[in-house]
């Protein structure tokens, strides 16, 4: 893998998703790594998607649930 494996994958998930789901993906994917608390996260998309499995650790939460 190298950075313009990064840059087609990411320019392909651009293509694929409208400007505000590809937004809200982009900041569930970095949310660890960025400035961006889970809570402004929340607030800054609560009107327009499920936040529900977003946050550290929820995937594992639902694969437990679920199981």
């Amino acid at each position: 893998m190298n950075s313009n494996d990064l840059n087609v994958a990411r320019e392909n998930m651009r293509k694929a998703l409208n400007e505000d789901y590809y937004t809200y993906k982009l900041d569930a994917i970095t949310l660890e790594y960025s400035e961006m608390t889970e809570e402004d996260f929340h607030q800054k998309w609560k009107a327009k998607y499920d936040k529900r499995y977003v946050g550290r650790g929820a995937l594992l939460q639902l694969w437990i649930t679920e199981m």
